[in-house]
Order: C-alpha cells, then structure tokens, then sequence
C-alpha cells in the first residue's frame, strides 16, 4: 500500500511543476559529454519522462483508492506526457519478453522511488523527499544497493531540514536510528555492509560531497565536522612522526631508517640516510675492531641501508645507470662490512633475504649491461645462498637469472642444457613446486634450440605429467607437437597441437596451434573460423537490441536448464523460482534463514539492475548500443549511477554466494552483460575469465559473451586512428584490452596514460609525423580517446616498421622500450623463430604481455572475422 502523503507528493510534482521538471538536467549526463545544449535538454526530458514511467508502473500494485489518485496524476501531466509514458512502459515489456512480476515492479518502483527523493531534495521538498525514501526502506526484497541509496536520500533531507545540528556524530547518529532502525532497508544495509553506517561510512558513502551535489545541493560544514575523520597529528605516535635526522644515536638512525624503507618510501630515506650520514653518525659505531693493518673492517648499517634506499629510488625512477652504480656501491659495502641483521634493523630470515636478493639484483643489472660473466658469478652465489638456506623461491629466481639470462647467451644450448641438469639436482623443494615445472620446460626448449627433438618431446612428456593446471599444459602440447613436426610425425603432431587448444581455449598457445594445423584448435584457430553460424554483425545486432532473447530471456530458465527447470513455461514462476538460488539445488545448505535472506538480495540487485537498464534504454531511445554505452559510461545521473553501484555491488558479491566458477550461471552471464552496457570493461572481461570456459557449448544463446570478453568499443577513435596512421585496428584493441582494459583515465605507476597507456614524451615525438600540431601534448590530453589512439597507432606503426614487420619484437618493443628489444636481438643470434623469441624474453612481464597481446589480435580477428 502506498502512504496517501506520498501519493499527495506525486499529484503536486506531477502537476507541471516547471521548477522541479527542470532540476532534472542536474542529474543527467555530464554537459561537456552529451555536446550541445539541445542534447543535453533532450536527455533531462527523457529521464523526467523515464522517472515518469516508473511511477506509472508502480499503479499496477495499488489499491482502488490509490489508482484514483494516479488517475488524477495522469490528468494533470496531460495525455502527451502519459502517452509516451505508456508507451515506454510498453516498450519495456517487449524488451524483457515477458509481463512483470508483482516482484519486479516493486523493484522498478523502488528505483523511480529514489530518483523521486533526489528531484525532491533539488526543489526542496524535504519532507516529501524523506517520505519518497522512507516508503523503498520499509520494503522487503528490495537490492541492497537500492537501498543505500534511498537512505542517502533520506539523510540528505534529513540534514537539510534539520532547525538546528546536533551536538556530535552519536546524536546524529540517534536521530536516524529513531526513525530508520526498525525498517528492512536500515536492517539490510548493516548485514551487507555494517561499516556505512560508521563515522567513516557516512563520510565516505551515504553522505558524501558527490550525493549532495546529485541532489543540487551542498553538504552543509556542520555535517562536515561531524562526519570527517577529526585530525591524527595529536595522537601521533614517535614511528609515525617526522625522523629525528639529528640523533646522536647509531641505532635509532638504523630503526628510522629501517621503518622508512618498509613503507617502500626509498627518496625520504635516502634523505633521511644522508643526513644521518653528514653528521658522522656513522663514528658511533667504529668501522674496524683494530687499528694498524690488523684493522677488520665493522658493519656501518646507516651507510649501507642509505645506499639501498639511493638504489631503489633510482630503481622505481627507471634511472637503471644509476640503479647499477648504487646497487653496486650497497653489495659492495654488504661485503666489505658483513653485518647482523640487527645491525641493519631486520629479523634473521630477512635479513638473508635482504642479502639474496641484493646479489640477484645485481646480477639482472650487470647482465643488462652485457657484463655476462659477472653476472653469472653473483646469479650462482645467489643460488647457493637459497639452496643452503632452503629458500626454493629465491633459488628459483636465481636459476632464472643464470639459465634464461646468462647461460643462454654466455653459453652453447649443450652447456646450458647441462647448467640445468646441475641445477636440477641441487634443487630439494616439494614435488611440483615451480622449479620442476619451469625446468622441465627450459629443458624442452633447450632441447629443441640443439636440435635434439627426442628429448625435447621427453621434456614435455615429463612436463604434462608434473602439471595440472591448463595454461602451461596447453604451453607444453604446443612444444610437443613443434618438436614431434621437426621429426617428421605429422600425425602426431597434428594431435598434439588439437590439445593445445582443448587445455586452454582462447588462449595464445591455442592460437599458434590453431594456426599450424589450419582447423579449429579448441577454439581460437586461424581468421577463417569463426564462433557464430552466420554474420557476426547479424549476432551482434540481435542481443544489442536487448530483445526477445538477446540476452533478456536468459531470465526463462529453461534456456538453461532445459524443460525440467523449476517453473519453465511460465515467466513469472520463472522469475521468482528458477532464478532464485533457492531452487538451485543448495538444500540444506541454505537452511540459514540470514544466507537466504542475502542471496535473495543479491537476486534482486541482479534483477533490479536488468530492469534499470531497460528502462533507460528505453527512456533514451538511443539507437546504437555504442551511443547507449557511452551515455551510461559519461552520464552522471541517478539512475546511472545507481545502475553502476547495482551492477558493482552483483559482481562483488558473485563469487561470495557462487564461488568463482559458473554453478549460477544465469546470474553470471546477466552481471557480465551489465558490466559491458556501463562500459566497465576492467571489470566485465575479468569476470567472464571466470567462465570463458562454458563458452565451448554448442548454444547460440551464448555467442554474446565473445563480445563481452574481446569488446570493441570507442569505434570512431580506433577506427580514425588505424586509418590515419595506416595499422589494423585489431592490433590497436588487442594492446588497448592488455594495456588498459579500455579504461581512458587509467595511469600508470610509471605515469603511462590512456587507452595505449603513453608516456607524454612518447607521444608527442609520434604524433609530429601526422604533420599536426601536437608538441605541446599533456597529460591530461592524453586521457581524451581520440589523441590516445591515435598516438598509439602512431608508435605501433613506427614500431612495426623498425622491426620489419615483425609483430613479436615490435609488441616487446612497445612494452619493454626499443633499446632493450634491440639488445635482445643483438646479443641473441639464436631467436630467428618468432615464438622461440617469445619464450625467451627474459623480462617476464614483456614475455606475458607479447603473448597475450598476440593472443588478443588473433581472438579480435577470429570472433570479428570476415564471415
């Protein structure tokens, strides 16, 4: 039943209130995204219209006395307004291939509830406001997310209208609880998150700056005062204070800079370490124990943790000159002073870690520098030092250093072969740990470099039955079938390489084996295949138009699970059973009447968040799912940012109730549609990873999630690009998905932006050769899409071209820096085969980026193939 205050509330909103009608534009979609202001209105009267809709819906759940007054809202809206209103409304239904349940239209409701309460707040309404949000929180079954929502609302009212603010934040505090505790939608909140409804999550999540300002409104500084945080320096204590660079005291130099490098705060403690060491602190403690040519030389822990610090500074600055001079002056000094570890401020077993990995890093550095032989020395005191210790991680490292990196390019493929063997027999650790794994496959790869390709297939043959885990048996049946080609068993090879695929679809070593044998290798294969019967773009066309099937049936259960689906054949038994974990088959699991509670809830937020979508996609009438996308992804109205919080909140809350697989897969598949619609690419393509898998069905109905898990969105701007600067724009989605999963704002710890993650200096020197007037580019330029990509298409094509066409070297190019690839090659007369290449890239994360970017151009051009 609806309270007869609210429904007054709606006739004298209703009523061609030009003021409140007009307030809409502050909560559609950001002015400098939509264009002109003619866009921009017209989108502030759709969403008034769209908020209008969700109200009609609601009359289907009132009383007789209640549908007179909608009868009286109606009239006074006038029979345009109405007639459009129905109309969306009716729209709606096709879209979802089905009636509303009394369920959904009490979700939908609840929305246009919220959205109600925010233009209420806007025209100053805050008694109406607070009865809007009052009547979504006295309601059972409603998302979770909803309802945060409608109590931020209800508490921006509330503060506004307050005569006069209350003492602290406990009286606060009081004055909501008095009213709101005994509601389900305050009891709902503090189960799914206890902590918005602290001092914190009132300043950080009901009541913050951004609520207000979606309401029009300013949070008002005695709020403020009551919410933030109140000042720490008072409470500071002596650790967490200024350092006292002026000590006299040896030791407590070595605590503060010790605290300081493990918050990883390397140029403060450098400072910090100079200044320790310009006032001879260092002649506190003696440097030797005798004087004469006797003397032994006594560890000065202030100069040796400066010197780590300086080190690192110029580490993480990518100053590797500097880097190299450091880390040689800190072994250095580690050797010539041998220290305790209390000496330098840490415990035994970091200490020897300190000093194993300090060897190891050297040994990197001296090897970039083509100082082969020194590096091997210090890369095999390393491994002795784990191996004694028993540390298998670090000696691992350091077998990575000498074999991948040294005896790779110090030594013949035999004498390497044989560095392994040796180390391989030092080695101790636990059955299948890492080492054995990445031996064998070193093995294998040396193996066939000697042309040995009997005992290349035993290293692999021996890897297989070591691993279980699907990415590196796909990696080792690659090999395999590589080494069985070279000794002419085709048949087996063939074979072998059809498991590649089977072991990891989509991936990189599917695709190489895909495009061997010229067939389907699980799945990606070669650009002739594709996922779909028929045009892709007729696909594509079907489930963007969110119609009967694409993708909103997937609320019919019997798309699923077949006719014996609880409820199948009937939409709203459907809805309300098949679809609800409670007939999932959980039984005694879900006996905790709290679990049922919390999984319905996650229910609705999914539901809730399909119908929100539809009703803004029907409000806006947008043509294209590209333009329906960008208002979602650029808006910052309500509804959309409800939408988002929904859409978050499902995901989040996905695997707590379903684990990380598939086992509710519906559920799944309608949370990774809702993440691709709001163009939240960083986090739809993670979650379809986790059941790419289930794409291998033979079931049309899933040909969607290929779109979700290889998007192509910003068309316009990749697509200019790739024309202007003459590269396949495949190849520009397939860096942009690896580089920043399509996120334009996103930065990175070295200060790479945008969409190609670039350096300003980078692309200000590519974009000259478009005969633009690009020098003075920035930073934040670079977040715009448009001079990202095109910049990014320019670096590419330079690249592609240094390296004569070869895609490998110029995608480790584009990740690790010309000169290092250049080095590489250089000093690497063994890596004529471009996937031998691959393997050996002796930075892991350029060898894991290579790979998947090629991965992802061969998948782009596999699902948007020609067919």
């Amino acid at each position: 039943m609806f309270p007869s205050r609210r429904f007054s509330a709606i006739v004298s909103i209703a009523a061609a209130n030009a003021t409140l009608w007009s307030c809409a534009s502050r909560t559609t979609a950001n002015p400098s995204s939509l264009g002109s202001g003619a866009r921009e209105s017209t989108l502030a009267q759709q969403e008034v219209v769209l908020a209008r809709t969700l109200i009609l819906m609601g009359r289907q759940v009132a009383s007789p006395e209640e549908r007179g007054w909608l009868a009286r809202v109606d009239a006074s809206l006038g029979t345009t307004e109405d007639a459009r209103a129905v109309n969306l409304e009716r729209r709606m239904r096709s879209m979802l291939a089905a009636d509303f349940t009394p369920e959904e239209r009490l979700l939908v409701l609840a929305q246009g509830e919220v959205h109600l309460a925010y233009e209420l707040i806007s025209a100053n309404r805050f008694s109406e406001a607070r009865e809007a949000a009052r009547f979504v929180l006295s309601k059972e079954n409603v998302s979770a997310q909803i309802q945060r929502w409608a109590l931020s609302a209800w508490m921006i009212a509330h503060a506004l209208a307050l005569p006069s603010p209350p003492d602290d934040f406990n009286a606060l505090q009081r004055l909501h609880c008095d009213e709101l505790c005994p509601l389900p939608g305050w009891r709902l909140v503090s189960e799914e998150d206890g902590g918005s409804l602290s001092r914190v999550g009132y300043n950080d999540r009901l009541l913050t700056n951004l609520q207000f300002e979606l309401a029009g409104k300013k949070r008002p500084r005695w709020l403020s005062a009551l919410v933030e945080s109140p000042p720490q320096a008072a409470t500071q204590t002596p650790a967490e204070s200024e350092p006292n660079v002026h000590t006299n005291n040896h030791s407590v130099a070595v605590a503060e800079l010790s605290r300081l490098l493990q918050k990883r705060r390397w140029t403060e403690a450098a400072r910090v370490g100079d200044a320790f060491l310009e006032r001879r602190l260092s002649k506190l403690a003696p440097r030797t124990k005798a004087d004469g040519p006797t003397a032994v030389a006594t560890c000065d822990g202030v100069r040796i943790l400066t010197l780590h610090a300086k080190a690192n500074a110029a580490r993480f600055g990518q100053r590797r000159e500097a880097f190299l001079s450091f880390q040689e002056s800190f072994v250095g000094e580690l050797e010539r002073t041998p220290c305790t570890p209390a000496e330098v401020g840490l415990e035994d077993d970091d200490f020897r870690v300190f000093v194993i990995d300090s060897h190891l890093w050297l040994a990197r550095l001296l090897w970039e520098k083509g100082r082969l032989i020194e590096a091997g020395a210090w890369a095999e005191r390393a491994a002795n030092a784990a191996r004694e210790a028993g540390d298998w991680s670090l000696f691992l490292e350091s077998a990575q250093v000498l074999v991948g990196r040294v005896a790779y390019e110090a030594r013949t493929p035999q004498d390497a072969l044989a560095l392994l063997e040796k180390l391989t027999t030092q080695y101790q650790g636990p059955e299948g740990e890492d080492f054995t794994v990445w031996a064998a496959l070193r093995k294998g790869l040396l193996a066939f470099l000697a042309k040995d390709f009997v005992a290349s297939e035993r290293a692999f043959d021996s890897l297989l039955a070591l691993e279980t885990e699907g990415a590196t048996r796909s990696q080792a049946w690659y090999w395999k079938g590589r080494a069985q080609a070279a000794q002419g068993l085709a048949a087996a090879a063939v074979v072998s390489f059809q498991k590649s695929g089977q072991e990891d679809p989509l991936s990189y070593y599917d695709v190489l084996s895909g495009q061997l044998v010229s067939t389907v290798s699980g799945l990606a294969s070669t650009p002739e295949a594709t996922p779909f019967e028929e045009p892709w773009r007729d696909v594509q066309e079907r489930w963007i138009r969110m119609r009967v099937g694409k993708p909103f049936a997937l609320f019919r259960p019997e798309l699923w699970f077949g006719d014996d689906a609880p409820g199948a054949g009937s939409p709203a038994a459907s809805q309300t059973n098949a679809a609800s974990p409670l007939s999932s088959g959980a039984g005694d699991a879900l006996a905790d009447d709290a679990l049922r509670r919390r999984r319905r809830t996650f229910e609705n937020a999914v539901s809730s968040s399909l119908l929100l979508a539809t009703a803004l996609r029907a409000g806006l009438g947008v043509e294209t799912f590209e333009k329906f996308t960008t208002h979602l992804r650029d808006s910052g109205s309500v509804f959309s940012r409800l939408l988002r919080s929904e859409a978050l909140w499902a995901k989040q809350s996905y695997s707590t109730f379903y684990g990380s697989g598939h086992s509710h897969f519906p559920s799944a598949v309608r949370i990774a549609w809702l993440l691709h619609a709001l163009g939240d690419y960083r986090s739809a393509i993670p979650f379809v990873a986790l059941f790419k898998n289930e794409l291998l069905q033979e079931n049309e109905d899933l040909a969607f999630l290929y779109f979700i898990f290889y998007p192509k969105p910003y068309v316009a701007q990749f697509t200019e690009a790739a024309r202007t600067c003459s590269v396949d724009a495949d190849l520009l989605y397939a860096v942009a998905r690896q580089e920043s999963l399509f996120q334009p704002g996103v930065v990175s710890p070295a200060g790479a932006i945008g969409l190609m993650q670039l350096m300003p200096a980078t692309a200000r020197r590519v974009l000259r050769t478009t005969g633009r007037p690009y020098q003075e580019v920035t930073a934040d330029d670079l977040r715009d899409p448009s001079l990202n990509t095109l910049a990014g298409a320019c670096y590419l094509r330079d690249l592609i071209a240094r390296y004569e066409g070869n895609l490998p070297h110029a995608v480790a190019a584009y990740n690790a820096g010309e000169d290092a690839v250049d080095t590489w090659l250089a000093r690497r007369d063994k890596l004529s085969d471009a996937t031998y290449f691959t393997e050996w890239i002796p930075y892991q994360e350029t060898r894991d980026y290579v790979q998947k970017v090629l991965r992802n151009y061969a998948n782009m051009k596999w699902i948007y193939g020609p067919r």
